[in-house]
């Protein structure tokens, strides 16, 4: 492989850092502070998780593992683990409860079609079903975890293994034809599902419901911070505003993340992620609009002079 192709590949598996929590209180005290419910997690479980403010607006969000009753591992990317060490150190008082950022593993993400029955094969194991969950095996004799991702209509995994490994496990990856994506190829299967960027589409204080995180929350868990707003927002006619997809041309100026989306002049809400779909002949952006603009299929206008088609989540797939 090339030297600019090793860059691609361990900027792939780069994203992906581990915080390590354990102890006595970990289960319940993560309970007590996460939006998904903890307690009812075995080894080998997992689910995405949230922590939120006061007023229920996103601070981070990240896959929680559990990996033994008394140790869990929170694997999250974009540079949030330190966010999460932040937030989640701002809630632990005398807990008996430790925080440790985990560099000796690394997780190497897979998405696309096929990658299920592919990762089925090199492991020789059936591939776990639920969100979250987890099966040990070997790929190229490195010794591995494949977990499944669950978010969106792609099949999408992490694949873990001990970092001083990554080289022969993306080797055996890469001879099996499952070799580590692009970042913007990456991108692209995950603007096509419709799942939020915690950098580009979850800031300026977005609450689960709006972004489409229901299964990052549990309504029936009991308290945790921000959960009365979620409940809230739940009971009475849902969210004032939600994401959506925006297929524009692709000679249309890209939006930068927060551009304005506007309706005959008026602001109806901001863009988030963006990326050009060649096979679809587009562009593809998320962007988070004002109750009072739902309406597939109705022509909308950026602040950057572009213009959109508002669209479902998810987009539909390309004609091929």
């Amino acid at each position: 492989m090339s030297e600019q192709g090793n860059a691609t590949r361990s900027a792939a598996l780069g994203r992906w850092r581990a915080l390590e929590l354990r102890g006595e209180d970990a289960r319940l005290w993560l309970h007590r502070v996460l939006s998904n419910d903890v307690r009812k997690l075995h080894p080998g479980d997992g689910a995405w998780n949230l922590v939120l403010d006061d007023r229920g607006r996103i601070q981070a969000l990240g896959l929680l593992l559990c990996e033994d009753e008394q140790r869990f591992a929170l694997w999250s990317d974009e540079g949030q683990r330190d966010a999460w060490r932040a937030k989640l150190e701002f809630f632990l008082f005398a807990e008996r409860v430790e925080l440790r950022d985990d560099d000796a593993r690394a997780a190497l993400e897979l998405a696309g079609e096929g990658v299920d029955a592919a990762l089925q094969r090199l492991l020789g194991a059936e591939l776990p079903a639920r969100t979250g969950a987890q099966v040990e095996g070997r790929i190229g004799g490195v010794p591995v975890r494949v977990v499944r991702d669950g978010r969106g209509r792609t099949p999408r995994f992490l694949v873990l293994a001990t970092r001083d490994e990554l080289a022969p496990l993306a080797t055996a990856l890469e001879s099996a034809g499952l070799g580590a994506r692009s970042d913007a190829r990456l991108a692209l299967l995950r603007l096509r599902d419709g799942i939020p960027s915690y950098g580009a589409d979850l800031a300026d204080g977005v609450r689960p419901a709006e972004a489409g995180l229901s299964y990052a929350f549990d309504l029936d868990k009991g308290c945790y911070p921000g959960q009365e707003t979620v409940a809230r927002m739940d009971t009475y006619g849902g969210p004032p505003r939600r994401l959506f997809g925006l297929e524009l041309a692709l000679e249309a100026p890209v939006p930068a993340p927060g551009t304005p989306l506007l309706r005959a002049g008026e602001n109806v809400g901001r863009s988030g992620s963006c990326v050009r779909d060649e096979e679809a002949g587009c562009q593809r952006a998320l962007v988070l609009v004002a109750k009072k603009a739902w309406r597939e299929g109705s022509e909308l206008e950026l602040g950057n002079g572009a213009r959109g088609t508002l669209r479902e989540l998810p987009f539909a797939a390309p004609q091929r």
